[in-house]
Parts: C-alpha cells; structure tokens; sequence
C-alpha cells in the first residue's frame, strides 16, 4: 500500500510538471503569441474606399488551381465601380466566379469579396495588372489601385527533364487479317442458294405434274344460226296469241338488227330505224332488194311499236315471213348454195 501510494503521487508530480512547462512555453514563444490579422485594411475619412487583391499561390505547376480575390473597403454610403476584373485574367482559364458582400457592424465597413478560380497551361512568369476602381466622394470622382502581382507557373516535368525532345510517334501496327468472316458470309450464301434451288425445283415439277384442267372452246356461234333459232322459239312463244302484240314485234326487230350488226357490221341495234336506214343506204353489203326487204320490215314495225297501230294475223306472219327471209338470202350458207 505505502508503495502503490508513492507512485501515484510521483504520476501526478510528472503530470503536473508536464502541463506547466507547456504553458510557459506558449506564454513566452513569439509564435504562440496573438498575431494580428495580416494586411488589415481600415478606410477612412480621407480614404473613404481601399481596394486589396491577392493570389494563392504565387507559384505553382501547370494546370494548377490558384485563387484570384479581390476585396473593396468602403464606407456604406460610398459609391464605386468595379472593372471588368476578367479581363485582367485574359491570360488565364477562369474555372469558377464567386462574389459576397457582408457589413461589420461595430465599424460599418462595407466589405465585398470577389474570388475567381483559375488556372493556366503554359509555363513562365505572368503578370496580373493592378485593380483601378473608380468612386465618388460626393461629386468628386476618384480611383484607387490595387498592387499588380505575378505568378511563376512551372513545368510539371522535373527540372532535367524539361529540355528532352518529344518521341515520334509509332509506325502503324499491322492488323491480322481475319478470314472466319468471310468463310461463314460465303457458307451462308451457298446455303441459302442451294435452298431457292431445291424449292424452286419442287415448284417446277409440282406445277408440270399436276392436273391441267381441260379448257373449255366455246364455239362461236354463226349470225344466222342465232338468228334463226331465236326466230324459232320467238314462234314458238306465240306472243300474239297471248295478246303481247307489242313485245312479239319488240323482239322481231331486235332479232332481225341483232343479225344485221353481227353479220355485217352496221351497228343497227344502238340507233333509230332512220339512221339504220341512212347508214344502209350508203353500205354496199346489202343488195337493192334486200335493203327494201329490210326498210318495209322496220317501217312495219315502227307502226306497231310506235304508232299504236293493230296489225291483223296475216300482217304479224308476213312481218315474221320477212325476216326469216332476211336471214336466209343474206347468209353465207345461201351465198354458197347459189354459186354452182
């Protein structure tokens, strides 16, 4: 026990002495003492507005950020004008702009900061000009500068190695020619050709096998055929014993242009009997007496279909007569029978 108390008051003298020394150590060593604010700046009556600029660092490397601040003191109630400070950092890149204006209250100093980021890619000594502002006192205009400053930019290659030549550059490298590519682009293609020619193959003997539907000839009928039979059922209908007079010779007349325009061309069905009769007359295929056959045929049936008029049953078979007879003396079949 008497030894474990020893100790500890042996500790805290060591302790105790420790913290002593370090005090007098701050109290009496010139840096530990209280230092002013540097480069303090108070205007006054007679300078009412100071102006302060200052550079971090002063000395640096290529592509380094360094710190531009201009800083007004001014009086509130002074009037001044700033200058384009960019322009005194044309030789500079600008990476950012901030700007802040702040009031002491126990003085009354106005105070405005303006910091600028820059920075530069070339190396040597460049000067920033001095900071000319312009205020007014009362109406009395004056200007104030501030102290130009320089900064010294360095390479960023160390000092031996500043004056070395810079390399040529390499020659092309070679590429290795890749023929897989190629290869598989041609396989492809050979496929797929071989592919259209086996279905094309199988289309072509597909359609040579199958099962050709016979075509149907349809036989043109002869003119005066058809006109004789449809004269043929037209008796056999016997429209005049049903009373349908004026159908039965509607038909007639349409049987006998039908054949006209069929046999020879002249387009009788579509126009008046007068203008049927007009283009017949300066025809040439129909002779003398045919034409008159055929123009008391027409004229017999205008009558009727027209004129309200009431054939008896002689008249209806002489009309009928008329036109068979039309059909029988102009068809080929007549023409042939006459010539031996």
């Amino acid at each position: 026990m008497v030894l474990a108390d020893l100790f500890k008051h042996r500790t805290r003298l060591r302790t105790g002495g420790t913290t002593l020394l370090v005090l007098l150590f701050v109290l009496f060593s010139p840096e530990g003492w209280p230092q002013p604010p540097e480069n303090r700046v108070v205007p006054t009556s007679e300078n009412p507005l100071l102006v302060q600029t200052q550079l971090e660092p002063k000395e640096g490397r290529v592509g380094d950020v360094y710190t531009y601040q201009c800083t007004v003191f001014s009086f509130p109630d002074t009037q001044y004008e700033l200058p384009e400070v960019g322009e005194l950092l044309k030789d500079f890149e600008i990476l950012s702009f901030d700007s802040s204006k702040t009031t002491d209250e126990s003085t009354g100093v106005a105070t405005e900061n303006i910091v600028y980021q820059i920075t530069r890619f070339e190396t040597g000594t460049v000067e920033i000009p001095s900071l000319e502002v312009r205020y007014w006192v009362g109406e009395d205009e004056r200007t104030v500068q501030s102290s130009p400053l320089s900064l010294v930019v360095n390479s960023v290659l160390p000092p031996d190695e500043e004056e070395l030549d810079i390399q040529d550059i390499k020659g092309p490298v070679p590429v290795p020619l890749n023929l897989r590519p190629y290869i598989l682009g041609t396989l492809a293609a050979l496929l797929i050709l071989a592919i259209v020619a086996v279905l094309a193959t199988w289309i072509a003997k597909w359609w040579m096998g199958r099962e050709k539907t016979p075509e149907i000839i349809a036989e043109v009928e002869p003119a005066y055929e058809q006109a004789l039979r449809m004269l043929r059922e037209l008796k056999e209908k016997d429209l005049p014993g049903q009373g349908l007079i004026d159908e039965y010779y509607v038909r007639l007349s349409g049987i006998v242009r039908v054949y006209i325009e069929d046999q020879f061309g002249l387009h009788a069905p579509e126009r008046t009997s007068e203008e049927f009769l007009d283009e017949m007359t300066r025809d040439g295929h129909l002779i003398p007496d045919h034409k008159k056959l055929v123009s008391g045929f027409l004229g017999h049936c205008d009558l009727v279909k027209f004129a309200r008029y009431g054939p008896e049953g002689r008249e209806m078979e002489s009309a009928f007569q008329s036109a068979e007879r039309l059909v029988h003396e102009t068809s080929p079949r007549e023409g042939e029978e006459e010539s031996p």
